[in-house]
């Protein structure tokens, strides 16, 4: 919780969330070479990542190229192509170029002169008058059929639809048949009343998603507003605020269960969710994100990040550690009393391992300490005393920082400030915030819009720069939490951790 977080290289995520096609804008074609020696060509509609990182959309083995290297988007109804402080830098030609408009065939180098890649925006296709379901050329005579399909002057020839009916009729008239010609019209028909069906249901799927999303925000935005209650609730000491505020809460989580059962039951993801993918999505709504917006590349992220918890024991020990200094039973009281998502423990758990003596590095705020890793100004804020080795990089008794009960409690009367206002009910927001400090973050956030559905984490990194390290930062306590939902899905000896203090626990 660090606020001197100056050294990093800065990347801009937007393919984490990149924004929908607009209906201005054409596709862009991409073309480079694979580690096989191959091409390979892919259309984008929306911004992504060109970069030595296998998460980027472009990925690209090359020791030249950096690992997030540049950004391809849509601005002013126009593709864009931007350097995202690059090592060795991206070139147009000869030209070493920041930020370029992308208007024809380009020949790109990445890290060099010669071209490593190729773009070419999609031409724009022209204007066309509205064209007949193929329900209502059903419904017609078989000449409708027939002209929409075959008619030199129907603007329907050159679809590729028509262009395979043609083909089609073509072979068959060639047997002279009708018996032929028969099954042909009856399969066309019949495909395209499945695609017709398809299409419906698609339809009814994004409708159900919409309506569940509103659901979603309408909820999160009178939870930002309870929460303020309850912080002013609070300082006032009312026990009849509080017993209201307690109520209110109690409707809210109802609230929220009827949500979970509809999106479970509805099946709103469209697809047959593996257990991976499920927990991933559960965590996401745990920490106040609505899962079913959560963009694809962001699931592939955590994934990634799960492997590398794989490659070192640092996970197991710091659990243990966690159970050991009896942190978990402290944890779930200070968490339930700031009505915080119990999985808050990771963040802890990623500040210090839950090492009691935690010392950090000596920054231009101060020197970090104890398990949640305060530093001194903001510890006094929440009302600990700070020892007289305060400017000493060592384990200080009389540094309340480093008492277990006090400095949980004052970790989440912290991490509720931040839930609650800036943060707008965002668990991955508050992580942010906690990491890169509350200035930065809050620098970023007043240039969002102040409501949960536009202000969180897919936002924030789709609009700015954040650091490196922030970044790694949120992604690890997120996957760690995923791991601790059912740690034997992902190849892990233990047990979730949670799982004993997610009932009450008598005070």
């Amino acid at each position: 919780m660090d606020d001197d977080k100056t050294v990093f290289r800065p990347i801009r995520r937007s393919s984490v969330s990149g924004p929908a096609r607009s209906a201005a804008v054409s596709g862009i074609d991409v073309t480079w070479r694979l580690e096989t020696g191959q091409f390979k060509n892919q259309r984008f509609f929306s911004a992504f990542l060109i970069g030595r990182d296998p998460a980027c959309a472009v990925h690209l083995d090359d020791s030249m190229v950096s690992r997030h290297h540049a950004e391809v988007f849509i601005e002013d109804s126009s593709w864009h192509i931007r350097d995202l402080n690059s090592t060795n830098g991206t070139f147009i030609g000869a030209k070493r170029i920041s930020r370029e408009k992308i208007t024809q065939k380009s020949q790109i180098g990445l890290g060099r002169i010669e071209p490593t890649l190729c773009l070419e925006p999609e031409a724009e296709a022209p204007s066309r008058p509205p064209q007949p379901q193929a329900s209502q050329v059903l419904a017609g005579s078989a000449t409708q059929f027939v002209r929409h399909y075959f008619d030199k002057n129907s603007e329907a020839r050159d679809t590729e639809q028509a262009r395979v009916v043609r083909e089609a009729f073509e072979r068959i008239s060639k047997k002279r048949t009708r018996k032929y010609k028969g099954i042909l019209v009856v399969a066309l028909i019949l495909l395209m009343l499945a695609g017709g069906a398809g299409v419906y249901g698609y339809l009814k799927l994004q409708k159900l998603r919409s309506m569940a999303a509103n659901i979603f925000y309408t909820m999160k935005t009178l939870e930002v507003q309870l929460a303020r209650q309850e912080l002013v609730s609070e300082q006032s000491g009312s026990i009849e605020d509080q017993a209201e505020l307690d109520a209110k809460r109690a409707k809210m989580a109802a609230l929220g269960r009827e949500y979970d059962q509809y999106v479970e039951q509805t099946d709103l993801f469209g697809v047959a969710l593996g257990d991976e993918d499920r927990l991933i999505y559960k965590v996401a709504r745990l920490f106040g994100e609505c899962e079913l917006y959560m963009p694809p590349s962001f699931v592939r992220e955590v994934k990634l990040y799960i492997k590398k918890w794989k490659t070192t024991p640092v996970l197991e020990r710091a659990i243990a550690r966690a159970e050991a200094h009896g942190f978990l039973p402290v944890i779930q009281r200070a968490m339930t009393k700031q009505d915080l998502p119990l999985q808050f423990f990771y963040l802890g758990l990623r500040e210090s391992g839950f090492q009691v003596d935690a010392v950090g590095p000596e920054t231009r705020y101060g020197i970090a300490k104890g398990p949640w890793q305060f530093i001194p100004e903001t510890a006094s804020r929440y009302g600990m005393n700070i020892g007289p080795l305060a400017g000493e990089r060592q384990f200080d008794p009389g540094d309340e920082r480093f008492d277990v009960f006090k400095s949980t409690h004052a970790a989440a009367r912290y991490l509720k400030d931040i839930y609650a206002t800036k943060a707008q009910a965002s668990g991955l927001l508050v992580m942010a915030s906690y990491n890169w400090g509350e200035q930065n973050i809050n620098r970023l956030l007043d240039q969002m819009p102040e409501n949960p559905r536009e202000r969180n984490f897919w936002e924030l990194i789709n609009r700015f720069t954040i650091p490196d390290e922030t970044y790694q930062y949120v992604l690890y306590i997120f996957s760690a939490a995923v791991i601790g939902e059912n740690p034997g899905v992902f190849g892990f000896d233990f047990e979730d951790p949670l799982a004993g203090i997610k009932q009450p626990v008598n005070e």
